[in-house]
């Protein structure tokens, strides 16, 4: 069994660094910091909600009674560098990247929030304001009434390669597949690195999506791959690992655990996802309602032991 400590963040005040630097994953990763990904919570939502309201409370300009508009307010989310407010928010919801808080508040609350899903038309329109103006999002949205961020998030999963495929891969795609992420691993290049599965689609001529490749790997071929050839099974000794790893984790909430963090060179078959769903399956064993996420951890580190070896 191999429980690695986390690696020590490379700056004074991780959290300081997340609300003001507008950094990407990979230097992030590169720093040691720990951060939360995927979606934001009920109540992250409210914090961001309270922030932004104690910050238009608080900086009406001068000469203007009350405080700032709804309409300053909406002024505010379309300026990137504004210096003050999004450091403000961002604070709201520690261990969230300030670059992952500015996306979320523009999807939120930005002008072109509540635009619903892409029409053929509006497709159609998106596809001649990249024609128009390149890959200038910011002008692209404002072309088609949408956030940048919507934008190009629809150009370039929908539009940008319609060549992708769906349904069941052919053999001459999964020998094409490993011989890519092989390719890539060679190069030095790390699957849970920003950019990694865009590549694989990129180099497999984009005929399935980035989101394609990265569930084809960690499904079917991570564990064989790390195993040798085979598909290792999993164990009472990996659910002993798997609770020890989230208890050294010393979080107090489930949504903070770094999934990519727990796995390690001698404990490296299972993906992120897989883990979430073990952790799953061992919470609901003790899951009782008004049960911490502190308290699941202490129980089932006192139920589940290190299973003993037999004498020969």
């Amino acid at each position: 069994m191999s429980l690695r400590p986390h690696p020590v963040p490379l700056v004074d005040n991780p959290q300081e660094y997340l609300a003001t630097k507008w950094v990407d994953s990979d230097e992030l990763h590169r720093l040691n910091i720990p951060y939360i990904k995927g979606p934001f919570s009920l109540a992250e939502r409210d914090q961001i909600d309270a922030a932004i309201h104690s910050y238009q409370e608080a900086h009406g300009p001068a000469g203007q009674e009350h405080a700032l508009s709804n309409d300053q307010v909406v002024d505010l989310i379309l300026l990137k560098q504004q210096t003050g407010f999004w450091p403000h928010v961002a604070c709201a919801v520690p261990m969230r990247p300030l670059r992952s808080v500015f996306n979320h508040v523009r999807q939120a609350r930005g002008p072109f929030a509540r635009s619903g899903g892409w029409s053929t038309l509006a497709g159609k329109g998106l596809e001649q304001a990249v024609q128009d103006h390149g890959r200038q999002w910011d002008k692209v949205a404002l072309a088609v009434g949408r956030t940048p961020e919507d934008a190009r998030a629809h150009f370039v999963t929908k539009l940008e390669h319609s060549e992708h495929k769906s349904g069941p891969w052919s053999a001459d795609e999964e020998m094409q597949f490993l011989t890519v992420v092989q390719g890539l691993t060679f190069e030095g290049r790390s699957f849970d690195l920003r950019g990694f599965w865009a590549e694989v689609s990129r180099r497999m001529n984009h005929t399935r999506t980035m989101r394609q490749c990265k569930h084809k790997w960690d499904a079917q071929f991570r564990a064989r791959v790390v195993g040798g050839g085979k598909k290792p099974a999993w164990t009472a000794t990996d659910d002993f690992i798997l609770v020890q790893k989230i208890r050294s984790c010393k979080v107090d909430a489930e949504s903070l655990i770094d999934w990519n963090s727990l796995r390690d060179e001698g404990w490296n078959a299972w993906s992120p996802l897989a883990l979430r769903k073990k952790w799953g399956a061992l919470r609901a064993r003790v899951s009782v309602e008004g049960a911490t996420h502190q308290d699941i951890v202490r129980e089932l580190a006192q139920l589940i032991v290190l299973p003993s070896t037999p004498l020969p």
